[in-house]
């Protein structure tokens, strides 16, 4: 093989080295931010979750109507006092 082939030789293998420890050190952040996040935000229990949840439509019903949005079972253009 002669130096030009060799010179090629090197530069091909120090891309493919520089790729590998790319995508090395690019997971290595990813997974370090991940774990940052997830540490730091940390997940809070929802007080009443069940009884929230059955009575949800109910509480979602009420605010629109307070707000003055339609509600699925009032098109907008309907009065109240039908």
């Amino acid at each position: 093989m002669n130096s030009t082939g060799i010179a090629l030789e090197r530069r091909a293998r120090r891309r493919w080295v520089a790729i590998i420890l790319g995508l090395l050190v690019s997971q290595i952040g990813l997974t370090a931010v991940g774990i940052g996040a997830a540490l730091h935000n940390q997940p809070k229990v929802v007080e009443n979750y069940y009884d929230k949840a059955v009575h949800w439509d109910e509480l979602h019903g009420r605010t629109r109507s307070a707000a003055g949005t339609p509600t699925p079972e009032k098109k907008v253009g309907e009065s109240v006092d039908q």
